[in-house]
């Protein structure tokens, strides 16, 4: 059972429920309103007799000593009244005791077909000082209230008032509120489903999101409208969202990268690789002279350090992709920007370069080894880009350093995937230089591990500068 149908049920149960219980209240006090109005008509019926009685009898001189006369003057009495529901009943006194009984009673007046046990089987409340009472009668399909007048004279006068008429208004009543129960349940089904689609029309938005995002498309998100739970469920499901997508395309750029990295590293290989197996195949199958045979020993010895050295950098970046924490310290500018001096050295008197430092005592927070592979990496690159008898300079600012050269400068468009493993702009000159395009990309993961941005300001044919940021306090 879907959830809006659900909760419909559910709460139209509950006002069906709540309905009930205020119709069966509702409906109690009503009858005990109607019965008691009809009891209260039918005394006052009674107690009108009882004093036209009293008024003609009790407190005047027409009166008799003879049952026989009284009764003619009775019969008479109630014939002028015209009342057909009144009955008048003698009792005998036994041993000057009055004996109210059927066996000691007849009718002076009767013009209805009750017996005198129908009259006297009855079970009676007393009211007015216990002279009049009242009970219930039911005769065929009607029910009567039956009033009862106790006089001194051996009579009592009964009055018959029919009381369908309050029967009828409760069974109209359970009609208007079986209507009116099935009318509100009918409203309140259509409110309550009107209410939840309006409420759950986020809920199958994020039903339907969360499929599209199951079926790979991640940039999906619900519109969060409102701010109750429901919204907050969408701002968090988004978040959430965000977040997966973050990932996947992460993890979509890590294995672009690898397999980048493996063909690109395939390639590499490949090259070295083929000059070693064809000068070794020369040297076996060919007699070389002496000159001949150093050239061939030369280049294999030549693309094997190249394989080294190709391999150490491969060692290198791995050993940074492992998430290490580094230690770092408080290094002085100056003695970073020495010891890259003395490395690069031997590798910048080839061409003639070279290379000045400005630096006002500056000191930044790094792991001393990694930091001087950066800038002679950086130096390096600088070096293969210039020309003879050009100057590299290394400079210290508040948060900076800075590589600046005039060399040949970088490509707008290359500037952005120099920093990839094995790309190269001149793949040419990189490998005629023994590069394998491989020292940006450990540079890239060095700077990343210190929490250092590279910037790259350049203009083909008028140098590159290098910037480091490094992170401010």
């Amino acid at each position: 059972m879907k959830l809006q149908t659900w909760i419909t049920w559910l709460c139209c149960m509950a006002v069906l429920i709540a309905t009930i219980i205020v119709d069966v209240l509702v409906w109690n006090v009503e009858r005990k309103n109607i019965m008691s109005e009809a009891t209260s008509n039918a005394l006052n019926e009674m107690y009108s007799l009882a004093d036209a009685y009293n008024q003609t009898f009790e407190r005047s001189q027409f009166t008799s000593n003879s049952d026989e006369v009284m009764d003619i003057q009775l019969q008479y009495f109630f014939k002028t009244r015209l009342d057909e529901y009144t009955i008048c009943v003698r009792y005998q006194e036994i041993d000057g005791t009055l004996v109210n009984d059927a066996e000691h009673g007849y009718f002076v007046y009767n013009h209805t077909v009750l017996s005198l046990d129908d009259v006297e089987n009855n079970d009676y409340n007393s009211i007015a000082n216990e002279t009049i009472s009242y009970g219930t009668l039911h005769y065929q399909d009607s029910e009567y209230l039956i009033c009862k007048y106790t006089t001194k004279n051996r009579l009592s006068i009964y009055h018959l008032t029919c009381i369908d008429y309050a029967k009828d208004k409760l069974r109209n009543l359970t009609m208007y509120m079986i209507v009116i129960t099935f009318s509100v349940m009918v409203v309140m089904s259509i409110i309550v489903a009107l209410i939840l689609r309006h409420s759950l029309r986020s809920l199958k938005e994020l039903n339907a999101t969360a499929a599209d995002i199951a079926k790979g498309n991640y940039d999906k998100r619900v519109n969060v409208r409102g701010k109750n739970e429901i919204a907050t469920l969408g701002t968090t499901f988004n978040q959430m969202a965000e977040a997966v997508e973050t990932r996947t395309k992460s993890l979509e750029e890590s294995e672009r990268q690898k397999t980048l990295f493996m063909g690109n590293l395939t390639h590499e290989l490949k090259t070295p690789l083929a000059a070693i197996s064809g000068y070794a195949q020369t040297l076996l199958t060919v007699r070389l002279d002496e000159a001949d045979e150093a050239e061939a020993l030369g280049y294999i010895d030549e693309e094997c350090k190249r394989l080294e050295r190709l391999s150490k950098k491969m060692l290198r970046l791995l050993e940074l992709d492992t998430e290490q924490k580094l230690e770092l310290h408080e290094i002085p500018v100056r003695q970073l920007f020495e010891r890259t001096g003395r490395l690069c050295r031997k590798l910048l008197e080839t061409k003639g370069v070279t290379l000045q430092y400005e630096e006002h005592g500056e000191c930044f927070l790094a792991e001393e080894d990694l930091m001087t592979e950066v800038l002679v990496n950086l130096v390096d690159n600088a070096n293969k880009a210039s020309k003879q008898g050009d100057t590299i300079r290394l400079i210290a600012n508040d948060h900076q350093i800075l590589v600046q050269d005039t060399g040949c400068g970088i490509p707008e468009e290359e500037q952005k995937k120099i920093l990839e493993p094995f790309y190269m702009i001149d793949k040419s000159r990189s490998r005629k230089n023994g590069g394998a395009g491989l020292g940006l990309a450990l540079t890239a993961l060095i700077l990343k591990r210190h929490d250092v941005t590279l910037a790259i300001e350049s203009e083909e044919g008028k140098g590159t500068t290098m910037i480091l940021n490094f992170p401010v306090g």
